[in-house]
This record gives C-alpha cells, structure tokens and sequence, in this order.
C-alpha cells in the first residue's frame, strides 16, 4: 500500500492518483527496495554475461561497470537513479574519455537497467531510455589506406623475417590481427594453395592467450 499526503491542490492529488493508476494497470507498479545500482549491475553481470559470454566479452563489461560505473554512481540505490543523474554522469565521463566510450558505458548500463525493469522489476522505467539523455557524437575516423603496389613493396622489404608473412597476409589477403596469430600449420592446404580460417588468438589483460573459435559463421572462410 502506498500513501502519500501534502498535495498543494486538489489537481495534484488526483494527477499523483491518476499516475499510480496507471502504473498498476500497466503493471509496472515495484516494491520499496534498497537495492543499488552495483548490485543490479553486479546480478545482471552475473546472470546474462558471465555465464554464456566469451571471456574477452567478459572483461570488456566487467571493465566498464567496475572501473567507470561502480565508483561514480554504483553506491546510489537504483530507486533513485533519474535522468538527470545519468546525463550529468555521462557528461562528467566525456570531459576525458572519447565519445565511443561513452557510447560503451551508456550501452552496459542500459542493458542492467532493462535488467531491473524486466526481471528484477525493482524500477517501473529504463532511465537511461529517456528520450532527453544525450550522448555526444564521435568524429569520424578518417582511414589512411594503403593501395596494393606500396604493400607489395612493403611486403617485398621484409620478405627475410616473418613481419612480411604478417603483412601479407593482413594487406593482401584482409586477416584480422587475431585470425594471423591463430593460424596453425594445419590450416594451410599446400596442395591447393588454400588457407582456412576458423579460429582466433586473443590477449586479455591479464596476458593470457587463448584460442578461439570465430564469432560468426561468415567469418569462417578458405582463401
């Protein structure tokens, strides 16, 4: 049961009245918890990410929510976390960190927000859903790209060691960094001059290797 007393007018009581109606009829309506924004993020970390993400994908969101969100609004209760608390958050964010960042730490927290609504049911809305929150825009990424005679000639002028293999195969046959350092002997065809892609090497920060199969089936390929 929730009360509430203190209305200047009659208007505002029946417009709080109004509001708590529909918020039942939609069933949206939430109990009273003390729950943080840490906690739900933490419990959505663990249930949706840790379980079923690759360990790169793991560390990427754990990064995000323990290093940038936890320590500037983790300690708020989740009940109380509006709008303008998260705008103001984001904009303290971009004054250092470039623009894609910030799109990163928006994207974690409105994913463990969605948590909340929908399982949790700890808050009636998304406020990082807000059509009012803003993120600033990222400057486009003007490419320097190299045309295939200078790789040739690059290519041609560390042909003695292994860095032009590595540029071969990055400039003129299009591997990703990854897909080059999980190659294995066994995925060269010599017979038919063929190389097959299905794995790749990762680093994680805590410098351990690991390889993996490809993300996506279009990413597996012979060339």
């Amino acid at each position: 049961q929730k009360t509430k007393s203190g209305f200047s007018t009659k208007g505002e009581a029946q417009e709080f009245l109004n509001n708590i109606t529909n918020i039942i009829k939609e069933n949206r309506h939430v109990s009273k918890t003390k729950l943080t924004v840490a906690q739900v993020l933490n419990e959505w970390y663990s249930v949706k990410i840790e379980s079923v993400c690759r360990k790169n994908t793991k560390l990427w969101y754990d990064n995000y929510i323990r290093i940038h969100i936890v320590p500037s609004i983790g300690a708020m209760p989740v009940q109380s976390l509006t709008p303008k608390i998260i705008q103001d958050f984001y904009n303290s964010k971009a004054e250092t960190m470039a623009a894609t960042s910030v799109a990163h730490i928006h994207r974690t927290l409105k994913m463990g927000l969605d948590y909340a609504v929908n399982i949790l049911r700890c808050i009636p809305a998304n406020p990082t859903r807000s059509p009012g929150i803003t993120l600033r825009k990222s400057t486009e990424y003007k490419y320097n790209v190299l045309d295939q005679k200078t790789i040739i000639q690059l290519v041609l002028a560390y042909r003695d060691d292994c860095r032009g293999l590595i540029l071969a195969l990055a400039g003129l046959m299009g591997l990703r960094r990854g897909e080059i350092r999980g190659l294995k002997w066994e995925d060269i065809d010599f017979k038919n001059k063929t190389l097959h892609l299905s794995a790749q090497l990762h680093q994680s920060s805590d410098f351990l290797r690991e390889r993996e199969p490809l993300k996506t089936p279009k990413s597996i390929r012979t060339l």
